[in-house]
């Protein structure tokens, strides 16, 4: 048990690490393996897709360093996700799970950003402001 507590303390401590870690960079944009000005508006992933990294049609190029820190993130998470069900189940555990869920949903918000701005989805001489609030009824759904 005390080991447990342990790993599950460790997790905290990188999860919150990962929440303070910058995944992009506004001088540097994501790069994705599918041009986004070809394949059309951004589709959030399922529940089931959002926790596999880096797939479908709004993947990112390995091993770009642009992509880096965003790719490591993800990847972590999604780890995690795979790792906490095996643990005995605590009301500590499930708000990791929760909190790792809502994560990911950030960092796909931030993807979803940067594909509509290198389509072009943008009034020329705004600035676009990710206040971080999005209404989930309006996202656009891939399968």
């Amino acid at each position: 048990m005390p080991q447990d507590f342990d790993q599950l303390k460790l997790m905290e401590n990188e999860l919150q690490w990962y929440r303070d870690l910058p995944v992009t960079n506004i001088q540097v944009p994501l790069v994705f393996v599918n041009d986004p000005a070809a394949c059309g508006q951004f589709c959030w992933p399922s529940q089931a897709k959002l926790v596999q990294p880096n797939v479908g049609l709004h993947a990112l190029k390995v091993g770009h360093h642009a992509n880096s820190a965003f790719l490591a993130t993800e990847s972590r998470y999604c780890e995690l996700l795979t790792v906490l069900p095996t643990k005995e189940q605590s009301d500590k555990i499930v708000a990791l799970i929760r909190l790792i869920h809502i994560e990911l949903s950030r960092l796909n918000h931030e993807k979803e950003l940067q594909w509509i701005q290198q389509r072009g989805e943008y009034v020329a001489g705004m600035v676009l402001v990710n206040t971080g609030q999005y209404e989930d009824s309006f996202l656009l759904r891939c399968e």
